[in-house]
């Protein structure tokens, strides 16, 4: 295994961790960044792949609906997550 290659994808590597540690302490902050992050990731990108490919402007209001729900999700995530309310109340 060439090890340029491997950490060329740092990124996947990194979230992948973040997975499993998520996982492992019920971290749902975790969650809700990772449903963030596709929602601007498919954003930025003009498409969404959710069970199959949606492009923007073949389907601009199922698009849209996709978007709104990554954003939505990771905002109950982190309403559904403690450590958030206890920083917030601790500030």
């Amino acid at each position: 295994m060439n090890m340029a290659k491997v950490m060329s994808k740092w990124k996947t590597i990194l979230a992948l961790t973040m997975a499993l540690f998520a996982i492992a302490f019920h971290l749902l902050l975790i969650w809700g960044l990772f449903c963030w992050f596709l929602g601007w990731e498919n954003l930025r990108a003009k498409e969404a792949f959710f069970v199959e490919r949606i492009e923007l402007k073949e389907h601009p209001v199922l698009f849209t609906l996709i978007i709104i729900s990554w954003f939505v999700m990771g905002g109950i995530y982190f309403y559904m997550d403690n450590r958030v309310f206890e920083f917030f109340s601790s500030l």
